[in-house]
């Protein structure tokens, strides 16, 4: 019975440890969160690809918009 009612005093004393460590974790998913996510996913007939960033990436940004200006009919006016 004492050797019970140690491992449960043990695991009392590690809650607020584990609090702590979760509170950690939440914050740096929000922290995360704050920063946001850039992603480009590019189909075609063999498949696709995804490209990800933390945060905002100018350089995908610019990769989008030129691939924009190359598809056919894509912004351009009729000639």
């Amino acid at each position: 019975m004492q050797r019970l009612v140690g491992a449960a005093a043990t695991l009392a004393r590690l809650l607020p440890v584990l609090g702590w460590l979760l509170l950690l974790a939440a914050a740096a998913k929000v922290a995360l969160g704050i920063l946001g996510r850039t992603v480009v996913t590019l189909a075609a007939s063999g498949g696709e690809i995804e490209f990800a960033k933390r945060g905002h990436d100018r350089a995908l940004h610019d990769f989008i918009a030129e691939v924009g200006r190359q598809l056919p009919g894509a912004g351009r006016p009729p000639a």
